[in-house]
C-alpha cells in the first residue's frame, strides 16, 4: 500500500513538473499576416480582433487576469528587424509570463491558417503550439479562430483550475503504428 501511495505522490510531482498551470497573464504580441492570396486588403482590424479573442479565451481558461497586448507600432519601434531575440526580450520586459506569437497565412478568401505559439520569453522555451485552419476572411471567422486557438493553447499549456494539461503528449517514434503495406498497382507498359 505504501508503494502505491509513494508512486502516486511521485506521479503528482512529475505531473506538476511537466503539466503545471501557467499562472502569469499572457503577453500578446501583434498578429502577423502573410498574405499569399494576391487579394490584398487591410487586415489590421481583423488581426487585432483575433489577438483580443485569443487573449480573452486564454484568461478565461486560466481563470486569471488578461495580460498586456503590444501594438504593432510598439513592436516596430522596439524591434525594427523583428529579430527573435529582440521580440523575446520585448515580451519579457512587457509582461511577467508567457507570450503569444501568431501568424496568419491567407492563401485565399476561403483558406486561412493560423500558426500560434506560446513561448516563455525568459528562456525561449516553446510552451504550446497549434496550427489551425479556418475558413472565411471576415471578422467573425477571425474572432472565432482566435477564441478557439486561445482555449486550445491554454489546454495544451496546462492552464486552468486543475493545472492539468488536457492534451496528451505526442507519440514518440517507438509508439507510432506501422504503416500498412501498399500493394503494387498495375505496371506501366513500355
Amino acid at each position: 500500500m505504501r508503494r502505491i501511495v509513494a508512486a502516486g505522490c511521485l506521479g503528482l510531482v512529475l505531473a506538476g513538473a511537466t503539466g503545471a498551470a501557467v499562472a502569469a497573464p499572457l503577453t500578446m504580441m501583434p498578429v502577423r499576416l502573410l498574405d499569399t492570396s494576391g487579394e490584398g486588403g487591410d487586415h489590421a482590424a481583423r488581426q487585432a480582433l483575433m489577438g483580443d479573442a485569443l487573449a480573452v479565451a486564454w484568461a478565461e481558461a486560466e481563470g486569471g487576469a488578461r495580460g498586456p497586448t503590444l501594438t504593432p507600432a510598439t513592436v516596430a519601434a522596439e524591434c525594427p528587424d523583428a529579430a527573435p531575440a529582440c521580440l523575446l526580450a520585448l515580451a519579457s520586459r512587457s509582461g511577467h509570463g508567457p507570450a503569444a506569437f501568431l501568424v496568419v497565412q491567407k492563401a485565399s478568401t476561403l483558406i486561412l491558417t493560423l500558426y500560434a505559439s506560446i513561448v516563455d520569453p525568459a528562456t525561449g522555451r516553446l510552451i504550446a503550439h497549434r496550427e489551425l485552419s479556418f475558413r472565411g476572411d471576415n471578422d467573425t471567422a477571425w474572432q472565432k479562430a482566435g477564441t478557439f486557438a486561445g482555449r486550445s493553447l491554454a489546454a495544451a499549456a496546462g492552464a486552468g483550475p486543475t493545472g492539468q494539461s488536457a492534451v496528451s503528449p505526442a507519440p514518440g517514434p517507438a509508439s507510432l503504428p506501422e504503416a500498412p503495406a501498399i500493394p503494387p498497382g498495375p505496371q506501366p507498359r513500355h
